[in-house]
């Protein structure tokens, strides 16, 4: 075990404790008793994004995790601090929405809560209680979103009123594309000219396409 995973280990021990204990932190976070606990013995090493839900279910900042107490060095009230105080916490959905073929789905759960800059998401336009991040599969929408990257959707566009770039269930299948709208089909088309486009018509589109959200961003705002 190196050392520094060992002092990350102990910080977030700490951390946990003064927040409640694992149970609790658990449940706020998101991440599960046995993950949570083998980061507080320092056997494995958080994610950026796992460390930002401890962090905000515990009421510390990132840094004083990651580094620990830097009051003498660091302003708490910098433009990184004060987004992970207001950081909204977004579900992770169990979903795959290929951008390509489609991709086969459970229904959804969620796999952890992850924070996003409530100023940003308020510049995007969408209210917390419709955002949701899924995984994007596939390099058919390269390069605006690349193989393996997480998306936020906005579940309340449940209706393509605009052309962009949405998650969409076609014949069972989830997909990510680009849509666009025209007088009586939709388009269906793959940022990477390597993937032809679908023309899907709109009396076809009524019985078998389905709009799940928008896709709002992807790693920036689209």
């Amino acid at each position: 075990m190196s050392k520094d995973r060992e002092d990350l280990g102990r910080r977030i021990h700490d951390a946990v404790e003064k927040a409640g204990g694992i149970p609790r932190v658990s449940r706020l976070s998101g991440v599960n008793d046995s993950t949570l606990t083998r980061y507080t013995k320092g056997i494995n090493e958080p994610s950026v994004f796992k460390l930002g839900s401890l962090a905000r279910a515990c009421g510390v900042s990132m840094e004083s995790l990651v580094f620990g107490d830097q009051s003498d060095l660091t302003d708490q009230t910098s433009p990184l601090s004060a987004d992970l105080q207001n950081a909204v916490m977004i579900p992770l959905l169990d979903v795959v929405a290929s951008a390509g073929a489609g991709a086969q789905n459970e229904p959804p759960r969620i796999l952890e809560m992850l924070p996003f800059p409530r100023t940003l998401l308020d510049q995007i336009g969408v209210r917390p209680g419709d955002a949701h991040f899924i995984k994007a599969k596939g390099d058919s929408m390269e390069t605006t979103i690349r193989d393996g990257a997480l998306v936020l959707v906005d579940s309340s566009k449940k209706r393509v009123t605009r052309d962009g770039i949405y998650v969409l269930i076609l014949d069972g299948d989830a997909r990510i594309k680009r849509v666009a709208r025209g007088f009586d089909s939709y388009r269906l088309i793959s940022d990477n000219p390597a993937y032809p486009e679908d023309v899907v018509p709109r009396a076809v589109a009524a019985e078998q396409l389905q709009i799940a959200g928008e896709v709002v961003w992807a790693g920036g705002q689209l």
